[in-house]
């Protein structure tokens, strides 16, 4: 039944590639966004991860899968993927999420997010000041938080860099953030989503300020190097990883770790396959498959219920129930922590049907936080907020699914916190500067402008419309229509030579109209001094 896995790994990959390249060339979705993101994921851990999982027996030795077990995984790939496409349209309409979640409204300004900067920086700072390992409750905190404190610390930096990118202070400030931010994420832990959430950032930031108002053409190019650079650091870290899973992780041995990683990184062709693409996530979905039900009892909202119970410490309940990874892990006899998939979450608690409420549920979520993201793309603040978490989200399809939940839910709420703690002492001195512009900041003002400029057309056409009725009724041919109704009005311009579109034009970032939650601009009420 090798054949059925393969099948449904083949369509699944076909699946998310499609997507992918029409939501990128329709500009039907932004590039860089978490339903995005979890779809790289699930590319990577059951897509072409299923298919060499049956070409190069990834995993098999530890677990040898049955043949229903592999029919069972073909059906649920698939199915899992169109369910998650459906719901995230769901969430793409959810015009509720908006009035729950906080804006992050952070004055845009040198002070504010130079003030931010400092206080993610300093909390790293005395983070590193903590072992990376121990019993304590206050430690296990410190690792929770610190990873996403890094990510946030390197966006941060990296919006006023982008801002500011004339000024040597800024250079500084992004380079000694940055390097801070790539020790930290490795501190806590020897795995890597932290560490691919510092890399990430960087073009995560730089699309939301820039890139996400120019043609796809124009910024791929330039983004590419970036994550060129990144991803070389990424795949030299996963080959000296090993050696941090000690007790000692010094400031200066996780510098040398990083500095080795950058200096010899290993990119043979055996080493990529192994690194990218030969992932045991499939495999323990499999035994997930075989043995709960028959051998392990399955138990509903497993996951939800290790979410709520997980901050009790151990101390006080000695029973509390283990992450699912780890329960594998032991059953197994396997050294570290296993990724039991999202499949395999999704199965252990109620088969089938579980598998079905984990891809509407992680669907939904995608599609909400994408809708805010595209409604609040000029608000470095909260993008960078919900990309504290985007190390988080590529991880997701592996698992422990509710553990890298749990954490992105955490890890934004500390960013945001941090944020508005900032804000309450400092809000008079951040207010006071001007406003940092960036190509997000001249897309608002332009939408502003061109809303401001309907309406003014609007009560002239209405004053007008006696002397345009008596024109048609003199044989005198009416005015043409400046655009289409379902432009609002608007006249649409083409995008300049230099790819990027105009200031107020009806299509200037890459989350257009097109998509399925988004208003006619015509519809817009214009903002009132």
């Amino acid at each position: 039944m090798g054949s059925a896995l393969m099948l449904g790994s083949v369509v699944a990959t076909a699946i998310v590639v499609a997507v992918l390249l029409r939501d990128a060339l329709q500009r039907k979705h932004d590039v860089l966004s978490w339903k995005h993101l979890f779809l790289w994921g699930f590319l990577v851990f059951f897509g072409t991860g299923g298919i060499f999982t049956v070409v190069f027996n990834a995993g098999s030795e530890l677990y040898v899968a049955s043949d229903q077990a592999k029919a069972i995984m073909g059906i649920c790939v698939p199915l899992f993927l169109v369910l998650f496409l459906i719901a995230c349209g769901w969430g793409l309409k959810a015009r509720w999420v908006e009035k729950i979640v906080p804006p992050v409204d952070v004055p845009q300004t040198t002070p504010g997010v130079l003030i931010c900067t400092a206080a993610a920086v300093g909390l790293l700072v005395a983070s590193l000041a903590f072992p990376a390992r121990g019993d304590s409750l206050l430690t296990a905190i410190i690792a929770y938080f610190r990873g996403g404190m890094s990510v946030t610390a390197a966006g941060l930096a990296t919006y006023w860099l982008l801002a500011q990118r004339f000024n040597p202070l800024s250079w500084a400030v992004f380079i000694g953030t940055i390097g801070i931010s790539l020790i930290a994420s490795i501190s806590g832990e020897s795995g890597r989503r932290q560490l691919l959430g510092v890399l990430i950032i960087v073009p995560w930031v730089w699309y939301y300020t820039h890139l996400r108002y120019q043609r796809l053409g124009a910024w791929v190019p330039k983004a590419a190097i970036v994550m060129a650079a990144g991803f070389v650091l990424l795949v030299g870290y996963s080959g000296v990883r090993a050696g941090l899973r000690g007790d000692d992780r010094s400031v200066g041995t996780l510098t040398s770790a990083l500095m080795q990683s950058a200096t010899s990184a290993d990119l043979s062709t055996r080493n990529l396959l192994q690194d990218l693409f030969l992932q045991d996530a499939a495999t323990n979905s499999m035994y997930i498959i075989d043995t709960y039900g028959p051998m392990h009892e399955q138990q509903p909202l497993r996951g939800l219920i290790w979410m709520v119970v997980n901050p009790i410490p151990r101390a006080l309940w000695p029973e509390k129930p283990d992450a699912l990874g780890l329960e594998i892990t032991g059953l197994l006899n396997a050294q570290g922590n296993l990724a039991p998939g999202i499949i395999g979450h999704g199965w252990a608690e109620v088969g089938f049907v579980g598998v079905i409420y984990y891809a509407l549920a992680f669907g939904f979520i995608c599609g909400a936080v994408d809708r805010l993201l595209q409604v609040r793309a000029a608000n470095p603040f909260f993008v960078i907020a919900f990309g504290s978490t985007i190390g988080q989200q590529i991880g997701m399809s592996r698992g422990d699914t509710p553990l890298f939940l749990l954490q992105s839910v955490l890890t934004i709420g500390m960013a945001m916190g941090v944020m508005y703690a900032c804000k309450i002492p400092f809000n008079s001195l951040m207010a006071a500067f001007p406003r940092l512009r960036t190509g997000a900041t001249e897309a608002q003002e332009g939408d502003e402008a061109a809303a401001y400029e309907d309406a003014d057309e609007a009560e002239e056409g209405h004053a007008d419309g006696l002397d345009d009725a008596g024109r048609e009724a003199g044989g005198v041919d009416a005015a043409e229509p400046v655009a289409d109704a379902g432009d609002g009005g608007r006249p649409v311009e083409q995008p300049d030579d230099w790819g990027t579109y105009p200031v107020g034009s009806a299509d200037w970032g890459q989350a257009s109209a097109g998509w399925a939650y988004s208003e006619p601009a015509g519809d817009a009420e214009p903002p009132r001094a």
